[in-house]
């Protein structure tokens, strides 16, 4: 389901629900895969990566919504233009880049 955000608020709490479904999703595949009796790295490199990833700082997060906010007139343009009858994927070609 799709939701239409209005506020950077909004987009800041989705994102937020979001990590927070993915890294439970992944910390009980973890502790199955550990219950198990499996010692693979890849798990112990999983719980490593979670639990740095949770130091994200909040300025970090806002520098990337303030990044994504830069492009979202090349987006608007793109899905509109998209949407108006060009059934070819979209391509990488200076949209408002100046190249």
């Amino acid at each position: 389901m799709l939701k239409k955000v209005k506020t950077k608020g909004e987009a800041i709490q989705l994102l937020k629900v979001h990590m927070q479904n993915a890294e439970n999703i992944m910390r009980n595949i973890i502790k199955m895969q550990q219950s198990n009796g499996t010692k693979k790295r890849i798990f112990t490199i999983m719980t490593d990566w979670l639990n740095t990833i949770s130091t994200v700082t909040n300025e970090k997060i806002r520098e990337t919504l303030y990044n994504i906010e830069q492009f979202r007139p090349d987006v608007v343009n793109l899905t509109s233009a998209n949407g108006s009858g060009s059934s070819g994927p979209v391509t990488q070609g200076g949209a408002g880049k100046g190249g």
